[in-house]
């Protein structure tokens, strides 16, 4: 009898879950990185595990396809990823509201790659192979749009400055010698990513098809997003807010990752709440913006010389080990996340993480433990339900169109954390569509 009960209330969540989102006319994006059904087992995830997750996105993108640099070509990552192609995009059968997208970029190319992004847009001749091919690819494999996350240099991370230092800092400008970025032609190079948007959107409206933009973390906006030329042509902006501080970019210095607002004399710009701002100042329309909220921590190693009380900003050693979700230096899944929390299954093992919780809910939370002769030393910054919620909450407040999750594969996909699956996507769905905020 009990069981019967369980199952009917579960039952009862889904349907209520999906006809809340479809009626409230906001958007849910779930981001899947495909490498995800390329890790060995016992950590590949299936296409089938996604399912659970589309009782509340509204569109799913699948990532990511890339472009080939002789060609100047769109092109699957892998040369046999039209076959998972047709596995995510069958996923309309069951979820027939949905809308599947395919990504073309990201985040993973490294600097030389990176300059192809530009050689292509400095032709007339590269853009118009590169439209025809992105046509080509959606009519094959039918996705219901396409998501442009184009791969521009990263922005060097502001340094917090003393006065000395700004001065220093100006007279190095002025000198010439201040190099904060190695784009030599940034002016031609946004108006360049604007012709080549309005080329897409012109080429995608035979279709029917949805074009949408994914601005990449710690990107330049005001270098290469010409918002009044973009707004017109783009059905969805996602914000992809996160990873302003990452052990990549900063590997001496630990920090909050994804802040919503500023702490101390940190830049605005390395925060949720200023890179809306940028966008909304700029003429963006709320309702196109997306509102990105990630799945996974960043982790930096300690080291004796890190203060004991883990604050951060905080000395560190490079990237953290390596999760086993993701194998991914300085990156771990959130059901990873969570096995290392204190907790009444953990409680004995000396490698549980110190927690310390944002009361505020406009920085984040972090863990942390300091080395010791058994254990190395590791700071993790991480966004669980709660931070889903309160920035949930924040794109209520400022009339943004919805969020977006990145990615459905760093979520607890297996439910290992509380039995719940997908609990960061089902926490942040569920305050968006609430009435309170």
């Amino acid at each position: 009898m009990a069981k019967t009960l369980l199952l009917l209330v579960a039952v009862a969540t889904f349907w209520s879950a999906t006809h809340a989102v479809v009626a409230s006319n906001r958007r849910i994006v779930c981001y899947f990185d495909g490498a995800a059904l390329r890790r060995p087992d016992p950590k590949r995830m299936l296409v089938s595990e996604i399912e659970p997750s589309l009782t509340y996105c509204t569109h799913l993108i699948y990532g990511y396809a890339t472009i080939d640099t002789d060609s100047y070509k769109a092109v699957p990552r892998y040369q046999d990823d039209t076959s998972k192609y047709t596995s995510v995009v069958a996923l309309k059968e069951r979820f027939p509201s949905l809308k599947v997208l395919l990504s073309i970029g990201g985040g993973g190319a490294n600097a030389d790659q990176r300059k192809k992004y530009f050689e292509l847009l400095e032709s007339d001749e590269h853009r118009r192979t590169f439209v025809d091919s992105v046509k080509e690819l959606l009519q094959q494999n039918r996705f219901d749009g396409i998501d442009i996350a184009w791969e521009f240099p990263f922005r060097k991370e502001n340094k917090d400055r003393g006065a000395l230092g700004n001065v220093w800092h100006g007279v190095k400008k002025v000198l010439g010698y201040a190099h904060s970025h190695r784009d030599e032609n940034p002016d031609e190079h946004r108006r360049q990513f604007s012709a080549l948007i309005r080329e897409l959107k012109s080429s995608l409206k035979t279709q029917n098809a949805l074009l949408t933009l994914s601005v990449i973390p710690y990107i330049n906006h005001s270098l290469y997003y010409d918002c009044a030329a973009l707004s017109p042509e783009i059905d969805q902006l996602h914000l992809l807010a996160y990873d302003y501080h990452s052990p990549t970019r900063t590997p001496k210095k630990a920090d909050y990752p994804a802040p919503l607002y500023r702490a101390g004399e940190r830049s605005a710009d390395l925060t949720v709440d200023g890179n809306v701002r940028w966008f909304l100042e700029k003429g963006f329309p709320s309702r196109k913006i997306i509102l990105g909220i990630p799945t996974f921590a960043r982790t930096w190693k300690l080291t004796k010389d890190s203060r004991i009380t883990g604050v951060p900003p905080i000395d560190a050693d490079g990237p953290g080990v390596a999760g086993s979700i993701a194998n991914i230096s300085g990156l771990l899944a959130y059901q990873v996340v969570c096995t290392l929390l204190p907790n009444d299954a953990n409680a004995a093992y000396r490698t549980t993480l110190r927690r310390v919780t944002d009361p505020t809910d406009r920085l984040g939370s972090y863990g942390f433990r300091l080395p010791t002769r058994e254990v190395s030393g590791l700071w993790v910054g991480y966004e669980n339900q709660h931070s889903a919620e309160y920035k949930a909450a924040y794109a209520r407040k400022k009339s943004l169109g919805g969020i977006a999750f990145s990615d459905l594969s760093l979520d607890d996909y297996n439910g290992v954390c509380t039995g719940e699956k997908f609990p960061i996507v089902r926490a942040g769905t569920l305050k968006l569509l609430s009435t309170s905020v």
